[in-house]
This record gives structure tokens, sequence and C-alpha cells, in this order.
């Protein structure tokens, strides 16, 4: 399991040789444009200047898209190849239970392999809205590791 301390993607430790070359998948839940952006934005600041960033594959999903059963299957295909899910939310104080339903079955097709889990908001004031905490709950049951906003490896990223 990552650490937050090993997911600290600028560690020498943790970074993937050149000769790897392997996709880095990244499942996005978002919850509207703005909200992916700033994904985008924080992988971009995450990544810069590192080869790894050749190798990022996102892989988005729309909350309103996880309500519909066809393509809520399409998404937990995705769940097994993910190495970091981000979820991204401008607009709820609560997240829809669509989406901690389909969080908690990729989490379940993950156990036993390193995964971290992302939460980013429209500002750093709504570091504790309760989206937030129902998805660190969720990812703690799980048994993933969960990073703030806040935390030293996404500061100025979000």
């Amino acid at each position: 399991m990552f650490t937050t301390t090993q997911l600290a993607f600028a560690d020498e430790t943790t970074a993937r040789s050149s000769e790897e070359a392997l996709p880095f998948h990244i499942v996005i839940a978002h919850d509207d444009h703005e909200a992916y952006v700033r994904a985008l934005r924080m992988l971009n600041n995450t990544f810069r200047d590192r080869p790894e960033a050749d190798d990022l594959r996102p892989l988005p999903w729309k909350f309103d898209d996880l309500q519909s059963e066809p393509l809520r299957k399409r998404a937990l295909a995705d769940a097994p190849r993910a190495d970091v899910f981000v979820v991204s939310a401008s607009h709820f104080t609560e997240l829809p239970e669509t989406v901690v339903r389909w969080l908690t079955d990729c989490f379940a097709r993950r156990q036993n392999q390193p995964t971290a889990v992302i939460a980013l908001c429209a500002s750093l004031n709504d570091i504790e809205a309760p989206w937030r905490r129902s998805l660190r709950e969720t990812v703690a049951r799980a048994g993933f590791d969960f990073l703030e906003a806040n935390s030293p490896v996404l500061q100025g990223a979000a």
C-alpha cells in the first residue's frame, strides 16, 4: 500500500524507471468541467518535469455518467488498472450515493493493490466539506491512502 510519503511523486524511491514506461492510469471522477480541469492541473503540476508525465493516462468519469448502468459498468472496468483515483467536486456538499457505491465497487476490485485516492475541491476553504469526510471514511474502510488537498504532495496543485 502507498503511504503518503511514498505517494510523494517527487520522491525518487517511488519513481518508475524510464525503462518500465508503463502507463500510469488515473481515474478522475468529477462533477463538472471545472472539477475535471482542476484534476488535470493538479496532475500536471505534480508530474511536471518528471519522466512519468508522458505515461499518464487519465480515465475521466462524470458523476452523472455513473447513474447510467451501462456507463457505470464501463467505469468499473477502469478500476483494476487505476493506480490513483481522483475525486474532484465543485458543487456538492455530499457525494451522490451512486458515486459512493461506484467507488466502493472500484475499491473492492483493487484489494491488495497499492492505491491512493485524492480529493480535490473548489478551494481550500472546502476542505471540511461533508463529501470529503464521507470519501475519507470510504477510503479508510478500503484500506487505501487518502490525500487531502492541503497535503504537501499537492500544495499548489489544487
